[in-house]
């Protein structure tokens, strides 16, 4: 249920946010970010139990990490020199490897307020980072051949299915797959690495999501992006 519930919540601000302005639109944004992030500080403080509703079943405490990835959306479309001057004034590389150290060290020490309110922020910023980096500057060198392999750039293409369908794929495999043979039989050679369930199920569940994707992709998605032209 609560799956449903964020889907036609989802829904609904997407209808909402295409009637707004476009200056409109960056003050929801940013006013839905500040929502969600003082929203779930606040549950917390007051129970730290509140954790797994505020940012998972109630869609308004998650709005940081999908109105963050619009806002990007935004500026590149409407305002792409000044974000790409930005991008390409600063050393973002630099800060986002010494962002990503400040979040190892405050989940180490395993600070409440950060692991349970502010650390879902934080990794929302550095995919936005990473992402806006690569859109609007451009990788170089290995990193950049790793991000245009076909398999990556493939999952690019049906990551909206992955997003979608993966907590259904985790329900069915927890329910009917996840004592299956090759498994039993991968965990009995008591192999290091290869022997881990937890390594085993996340592979199973990685193949099993991405073959759905793709179906939902090929046979699904395609038939609507072609009316894409006609939205945008």
């Amino acid at each position: 249920m609560v799956f449903v519930c964020r889907r036609t919540v989802l829904f609904v601000l997407s209808v909402f946010m295409v009637s707004l302005s476009v200056k409109a639109i960056r003050r929801y944004l940013v006013a839905g970010i500040l929502f969600a992030v003082v929203g779930r500080i606040v549950l917390i403080s007051v129970n730290n139990n509140l954790y797994e509703i505020s940012a998972y079943a109630l869609m308004p405490f998650c709005l940081d990490c999908l109105f963050l990835g619009v806002l990007l959306a935004y500026y590149k479309l409407y305002k792409n020199e000044t974000i790409t001057s930005v991008f390409k004034k600063y050393p973002i590389n630099i800060l986002l490897v010494l962002f990503i150290i400040v979040q190892i060290v405050l989940q180490r020490f395993g600070w409440p307020l950060f692991n349970n309110a502010i650390g879902r922020l934080f990794a929302s910023i550095t995919g936005v980072v990473l992402i806006g980096y690569s859109v609007l500057v451009g990788y170089k060198g290995w990193f950049q051949k790793v991000l245009e392999n076909k398999f990556i750039s493939y999952l690019g293409k049906i990551s909206y299915g992955l997003y979608l369908l993966h907590a259904f794929v985790q329900v069915f495999y927890e329910k009917y797959l996840i004592n299956n043979p090759v498994k039993l039989s991968l965990a009995n050679l008591n192999l290091p690495i290869i022997s881990n369930r937890y390594l085993i199920d996340f592979v199973f569940l990685f193949i099993i999501t991405v073959a759905v994707a793709h179906i939902s992709y090929q046979y699904f998605e395609k038939s609507f992006l072609k009316y894409k032209s006609k939205f945008v």
